[in-house]
């Protein structure tokens, strides 16, 4: 029975129910965003509020990195215990973020709107575009620093950019993972990926900077 357990099935299980778990924390903690997402129509009048709600996304990706990262390390998926843990880390520091973002991309919405509604592209609207695109893995990976190291707000800003600047390929997967999964869960008829929504995509980004991640920490001198 042991061998059974420990087997890949089990494995696979344990892999499993940990993302669905860290998932439903996140929807539970952002339980707007989640209604926005779900039931509110991806219209181009509509992003601006789906944006607004997710102002308290930060801590809960926090949270859910503090998981999915110490089962990756260690195999270990008390999940309830590490989420809070997490949830609590540089939490006002990472609310700031979130609205600072969630602001910033609704003004960039707001704008590309604006450029449409006129009937003509203007010198700004791919620069606006390819911004836009690019704010959403910033804040992901931001969130992902945060969840392994304390950090100011200024900190956070200058660290998140200067980690992906110095690993442009990485960066580059990180936002076609997050671009991808989005686009697939919101352009097709495959609401199940619902259930990973966010865990899926943090665990994708972790596994993308694994090696970064586990260097700076030993550096650090962190152990598990």
């Amino acid at each position: 029975m042991i061998s059974r357990l420990s087997g890949p099935l089990y494995k696979i299980t344990i892999f499993v129910g940990t993302l669905f778990l860290v998932n439903t924390l996140i929807f539970l903690t952002n339980i707007p965003f989640v209604f926005s997402l779900v039931f509110i129509p991806l219209k181009t009048e509509n992003l601006i509020p789906i944006f607004l709600t997710a102002i308290p996304l930060g801590p809960a990706l926090v949270g859910g990195y503090a998981v999915i990262w110490r089962y990756m390390c260690t195999g270990e998926y008390s999940v309830w215990q590490r989420f809070w843990q997490g949830y609590k880390t540089n939490f006002w520091q990472t609310i700031g973020l979130s609205a600072l973002v969630a602001i910033f991309i609704s003004l960039l919405t707001y704008n590309l709107q604006l450029m449409m509604a006129s009937g003509r592209m203007t010198l700004f609207f791919y620069p606006t575009l390819i911004l836009l695109g690019g704010l959403i893995p910033v804040f992901f990976v931001a969130c992902l620093l945060i969840s392994r190291f304390e950090m100011s707000g200024r900190n956070i800003a200058i660290n998140t950019l200067f980690f992906m600047i110095q690993n442009p390929l990485k960066s580059l997967m990180a936002l076609l993972v997050i671009v991808v999964f989005y686009l697939v869960v919101a352009l097709t008829a495959w609401k199940v990926l619902y259930l990973l929504l966010f865990s899926l995509p943090l665990y994708l980004l972790l596994i993308n900077y694994r090696e970064l991640v586990r260097l700076i920490e030993i550096e650090k001198g962190f152990e598990y």
